[in-house]
């Protein structure tokens, strides 16, 4: 089995690259949702996320994702924290999916925006960075979320840099033209990882 990450900023076009993915075949797993599930079941991480950030940081048992967002992506020290608790659980669920859920399969992806903050690369056999200009990013964001600049500008900072991530990748995509274009070449890296 070959396990690849996807990976990309905010308004990069990864989610899009990963939808072409799935669509050609190949299974995906998303790590928000993932990432969402466990900090909405684990009680040790509830415990911790409240003692760390308050009562607010929950709303009905569920993660009150906003005033999450509020607080990480303004904070690095915050984002660290959420990191440390989170992300140990995150991957072992990660692992525990490919493994059992597709155990058959020939290539599995993992859709993820931190692969590179959250130092995970040694879980893939191959890393595909899905890239775009920066204003081009802020603008699709801006089109498809109730948000401001500054929001958008603040969560892109929290984030490696594009070129950090993309001289880490083994694979780079340049998303900076049309949905056809982007699929030619995720279809192409697929056959590419195929024949590897």
């Amino acid at each position: 089995m070959k396990i690849i990450g996807i990976t990309g900023g905010i308004g990069s076009g990864k989610s899009v690259a990963s939808k072409i993915i799935q669509k050609a075949g190949i299974p995906i797993l998303y790590s928000d949702p993932i990432a969402k599930e466990v900090m909405d079941s684990d009680e040790e991480i509830k415990r911790d996320l409240i003692i760390e950030f308050g009562e607010e940081v929950y709303v009905n048992g569920k993660i009150n994702k906003e005033f999450l967002s509020g607080l990480i992506f303004s904070n690095k020290e915050n984002m660290h924290i959420l990191n440390t608790i989170v992300h140990p659980k995150v991957i072992s669920s990660l692992e525990e999916k490919i493994h059992k859920e597709f155990e058959k399969e020939e290539i599995v992806c993992v859709e993820s925006a931190l692969i590179f903050e959250s130092k995970i690369e040694a879980m893939f056999n191959y890393i595909l960075t899905i890239t775009a200009p920066e204003e081009m990013r802020i603008r699709r964001v801006l089109d498809r979320e109730e948000t401001t600049y500054g929001e958008i500008k603040q969560r892109i900072d929290s984030q490696f840099p594009e070129e950090t991530k993309t001289s880490l990748a083994d694979f780079v995509i340049q998303n900076d033209d049309t949905i056809e274009k982007l699929e030619n070449n995720v279809l192409f890296f697929l056959n590419l990882i195929r024949k590897i």
